[in-house]
């Protein structure tokens, strides 16, 4: 599979009026790495398409049982994720930052992220 390269911010890459694409493990990655990271209601297309990250980072209760599944959902719902190797959160209550840590093995290898949110 080939997609367009996106930086950090989500934008495609361009150099010399070319947008440059990525393709296969890199592709995989950067695939799953937007699908955890979509924020609910934010496509017209599909508002229930995403998670709900400031209904569930402002909760005082949350469950990172939960959401450990749910990310693992997402990552197994990938066509070229052959298998979740372990998925884990941590939330920093002083930074109020969110770090995920998966590993996932794809029909191009493993690959291990973290992501931050």
């Amino acid at each position: 599979m080939i997609a367009y390269k996106l930086d950090n911010k989500g934008d495609r890459i361009l150099v010399d009026g070319v947008f440059q694409t990525v393709s296969g493990k890199g592709c995989v990655a950067q695939r799953l790495n937007n699908a955890i990271k979509w924020h609910e209601n934010t496509w017209f297309l599909n508002t229930e398409k995403g998670f709900p990250w400031l209904d569930f980072l402002q909760s005082k209760n949350n469950n990172f049982k939960i959401l450990n599944s749910y990310i693992t959902e997402i990552l197994n719902s990938d066509p070229e994720v052959l298998r979740v190797n372990f998925v884990n959160s941590i939330y920093n209550n002083g930074e109020r930052k969110l770090q995920i840590d998966f590993s996932v093995s794809t029909v191009y290898g493993k690959i291990e992220r973290e992501i931050g949110i």
